[in-house]
């Protein structure tokens, strides 16, 4: 027979070992472990030669006598049926033993094997050993084979029993994967022990849970075994479940995108001695796929439950994943379930991918554009809203909706409503949500722009300096309009005057002013009163409110105060008015007419003289210089002499000081000159006529008034023979 064991140290031998492995683990319904107190253990012995270790890892004891050193376990182990996890320390103790996890620290024994103080210890050769000084380390460790197949040796070299000097021999403990096995092998099975303690112990001390408990191979032995020695635990046999799933393939069929359908998978636990338990669902593929249902409880022997996979196509054509079931049932816990299914999508088709590109739209006003779209898939169209988003989202809505859904080949019409609230670029994103395959999350940019009309007036207030009465000032006022759109005076005027100044509004054409443009308005001041004298502009826009904070629009009525303040001066003025012809006259003769001088000021006129052109005319009632008090008058006569016929032109010019300015009154003239005029008579009437007594003669003359008045004559005969 061939001892396993022995084998599994051979590198040669370990695809036999494996096979047998292989087979332990054969059964369906059951798993075979290795494991039980140690007490339990078979104890054998073999008598293959020793073989050193070849390149292990060496190993310091902290003392030449009674020291220490340890190790990392490297792979689970299981010890008087206490699991030993990968990484557990192992202490290595220069008096012939190790133990898990717990560190003896400064130990000297002699045949500790069934004592307490050493637990879950390994005892190959229990007792006051010793390193010889200067020999430096003492033991090595070393890690063979694969998993789940490998051993970790731990090695003494060099090792002597107290005071027996250079008799020193070798021995190894060797741990197995898997199946747990200890083995004690010795380089010499003769190896005499001397010395006061020349007895030891081999065998095994277990832990204290539930009780301390020991194995002794031998005890008091004054020399090593003639064997080497092998502790294996029996073997264990754990009931497990068993998964079995049906169908192994779920077809799904055609389905639209957007919608679902639900197939059910039956997990059922075929195993006859133990619950199942499922651990996951894990899905790899296509993401259409999906379990719906919980995890289930566990399942005991026979009982079967069902669970729910949801299909929902998120692209046309042929979709396929794999549902895989992890539990811990044995041989197949993870079973593998097609999942197969066909996608029905629409597609989606729009005319463009942004709007209001390159538009102006005027505060107050709306537009509205249309986005086209058209189901160009085989299966209707869907839609599950039309957001919008940005910073600008708000000055947009959707004021038309399409059919929903639209039929497979056709177009409809998305009206999006553009309404500025605030000057400037708008952008905004809207979202065609639906349930088309291509294109679900379709995006149009908005990019309007609202324009609105400024105005700026400058300057304001205006105001003129101290001015005389009577005189007459002009400043000029600038209406600038920095917006985006054309501004539109629908009114400009004095909203309140004095009387004093004097505007001229814009009209018609000049009343529209184009962005980043001006128009230039004069506003004169005339005095007619001393001290402030004040006036109100007003300029009516089109420029509507809006509701940006800070706002940037301006008011649409615009007032401008104007102040002046007026000088007192005497101004001088006559109540004539209209042409200047005063009156008609025959030459020669002087006609006059009455007029008033007045002084219209707030201050004393001296009237210092009167100059005429035109000799045909002159004044009479003013005598110079005389002073004319304010808002007082005289009264004279402007006369005319017409020297010829027709009408003379000419003026006169009444000067005068106020306030030591000169005043002048300049009036025109004019007076039509009449012309009285006969023919000349006949020198003779009846010269050299005969006329017989008793008879008589008639002859006759003729007279023209050649002159421009109408004229009476009266014809009588003078003379001794009249």
């Amino acid at each position: 027979m061939i001892n396993i064991f022995t084998i599994l140290r051979k590198p040669k031998a370990i695809l036999l070992v494996l096979l047998a492995v292989c087979f332990a683990f054969s059964s369906t319904s059951a798993k075979v472990a290795y494991q039980g107190r140690i007490n339990t253990y078979a104890i054998s012995t073999f008598s293959t030669a020793y073989t050193p270790l070849s390149g292990a890892t060496a190993m310091t004891f902290t003392s030449n006598d009674d020291g220490d050193a340890s190790f990392s376990m490297p792979f689970d182990f299981n010890y008087d049926n206490i699991a030993v996890p990968t990484g557990t320390l192992v202490y290595v103790n220069s008096n012939g033993f190790i133990e898990f996890g717990t560190n003896p620290g400064s130990a000297c024994c002699s045949n500790n094997v069934g004592s307490a103080s050493y637990l879950k210890a390994c005892m190959i050769l229990s007792r006051d050993l010793y390193t010889p000084a200067g020999t430096g380390s003492v033991a090595q460790w070393q890690l063979a084979g694969t998993a789940p197949n490998r051993t970790v040796t731990v090695e003494y070299m060099g090792i002597t029993t107290c005071c027996q000097g250079a008799n020193t021999t070798r021995m190894e403990i060797v741990l197995y994967e898997t199946t747990n096995v200890i083995e004690y092998w010795y380089q010499n099975w003769g190896f005499t022990m001397g010395g006061a303690l020349n007895s030891a112990g081999v065998g095994l001390n277990g832990s204290n849970t539930p009780s301390f408990i020991s194995v002794a191979y031998a005890t008091g032995i004054s020399a090593t075994p003639a064997t080497n020695i092998r502790f294996s635990p029996p073997q264990v046999v754990i009931p497990l479940p068993e998964l079995s799933t049906s169908p192994k393939l779920l077809a799904f069929g055609q389905q639209f995108t957007g919608s679902f359908v639900d197939l059910t998978l039956t997990i059922k636990n075929v195993g006859s001695d133990a619950n199942l338990v499922t651990n996951n669902f894990i899905i790899t593929g296509n993401p259409d796929f999906s379990v719906t249902s919980p995890i289930p409880g566990a399942l005991i022997p026979g009982q079967s439950t069902q669970i729910n996979v949801r299909f929902i196509p998120q692209a046309s054509g042929n979709r396929a994943a794999i549902l895989n079931v992890v539990t811990n049932g044995v041989d197949s816990g993870t079973q593998s379930i097609s999942l197969t299914g066909f996608g029905i999508a629409p597609t989606i088709q729009i005319d463009s991918n942004i709007r209001f590109k390159k538009t102006r739209t005027r505060m107050g006003d709306s537009l509205t554009q249309w986005v086209h779209i058209t189901a160009v898939g085989q299966a209707a169209l869907f839609f599950n809203g039309f957001p919008i988003y940005g910073i600008d989202a708000n000055q947009y809505f959707v004021s038309h909706f399409p059919a929903n859904p639209i039929a497979p080949g056709q177009t409809d019409s998305l009206g999006i409503t553009y309404v500025p609230t605030k000057e400037g670029l708008h952008a905004a994103l809207l979202v065609i949500n639906s349930n088309a395959s291509n294109i679900p999350l379709d995006t149009v940019s908005l990019r309007g722009t609202g324009i609105l009309p400024h105005i700026v007036v400058s300057p304001t207030p205006l105001l003129f300096d101290s001015t005389a009465e009577g005189d007459t000032v002009c400043k000029q006022i600038t209406i600038w309009n920095p917006g985006s759109d054309t501004l539109r005076l629908k009114a400009n005027g004095f909203s309140s005057n004095d009387g004093d100044f004097h505007y001229t509004g814009l009209t018609g054409p000049d009343t529209a002013i184009a962005p980043d443009h001006t128009k230039i308005v004069t506003v004169c001041f005339i005095p007619k009163q001393q001290g402030t004298r004040q006036a109100r502009l007003l300029f009516k826009t089109n420029i509507i409110n809006t509701f940006e904070t800070p706002r940037r629009d301006t008011a649409s009525i615009i007032t401008i105060d104007i102040r002046g303040n007026g000088l007192p001066l005497g101004i001088l003025a006559n109540t004539i008015s209209g042409l200047p012809v005063m009156d008609s006259a025959l030459i020669g003769v002087q006609v006059c007419r009455t007029d008033t001088l007045w002084n219209n000021g707030d201050a004393d006129i001296l009237v210092t003289g009167a100059t005429f052109i035109g000799t045909a005319f002159s004044q009479t009632g003013l005598t110079f210089p005389f002073n004319l008090k304010a808002k007082s008058f005289m009264v004279f006569s402007l006369c005319g002499t017409p020297d010829q016929e027709g009408i003379i032109l000419g003026s006169v010019s009444i000067v005068g000081t106020s306030g030591g300015r000169a005043v002048t009154l300049d009036l025109p003239l004019g007076i039509y000159g009449l012309k009285a005029c006969a023919s000349p008579l006949p020198l003779a009437l009846f010269q050299g006529v005969k006329v017989s007594k008793g008879t008589s003669d008639t002859m006759c003359t003729t007279v023209t008034n050649c002159g421009t008045i109408s004229a009476v004559y009266t014809a009588s005969i003078s003379g001794a023979d009249a």
